[in-house]
């Protein structure tokens, strides 16, 4: 399961998550308060508010293999998968032999 965002319940901050999963506060997004829901073990997630137009950082962010997944014009959910990372950085370094389902990511 890929990272995704979800409406916060407040009534149970525990909600169900699959397994491996956890879920994180992320702030307010189109004024309602959101989590995002992902694997910690694989998966890296960071947040730009109040600059997501930035593109200098937009770039700084692509080139350590993050990808921007959400936005609602104030802030920014970018995430990075840290096998298929690697697994780049590996090929542009010229080892393209990798296995990718040796990292786990068939």
């Amino acid at each position: 399961m890929e990272p995704t965002l979800r409406p916060a319940d407040p009534e149970a901050p525990t909600a169900a998550c699959p397994a491996g999963h956890i879920a994180a506060p992320a702030g307010l997004w189109q004024g309602r308060p959101m989590e995002v829901v992902y694997d910690p073990s694989r998966h890296d997630v960071a947040f730009v508010r109040e600059a997501p137009a930035d593109k200098r950082l937009a770039g700084q962010l692509r080139s350590c293999g993050y990808q921007r997944v959400a936005g609602d014009g104030a802030s920014e959910l970018w995430v990075r998968d840290r096998a298929v990372a690697a697994t780049a950085a590996l090929e542009r370094a010229g080892r393209s032999s990798v296995s990718r389902a040796g990292l786990g990511i068939a």
